[in-house]
């Protein structure tokens, strides 16, 4: 199964837990999985048309799903997929 890595601010949505294994062969099904599985989180991850949010960013392995085949990016057993929030900061 796909491991999913849930980032610390997106886990008060999912009742702590830090990992979502999921049996989909794609992102876009994945994160459909992860979203049903914890609803809150839905809207955090994808927008009203069940699409990723502009602001988060999605690795399989170290390779950006963008550089890859965007929703499409297929998954196996082995990967590792990372959901990245958008950071916040500000000037020096």
């Amino acid at each position: 199964m796909a491991n999913i890595l849930i980032p610390s601010p997106f886990r008060q949505f999912t009742q702590n837990q830090a990992y979502f294994e999921s049996s989909e062969t794609s992102i876009q099904t994945a994160l459909e999985a992860l979203a049903q599985a914890f609803p809150d989180l839905r809207q955090q991850i994808l927008d009203e048309k069940g699409h990723l949010q502009k602001y988060i960013t999605v690795f399989v392995g170290e390779e950006d799903i963008q550089s890859l085949q965007g929703n499409e990016t297929p998954l196996d057993v082995h990967s590792e997929v990372s959901i990245m929030p958008p950071l916040r900061g500000g000037a020096y």
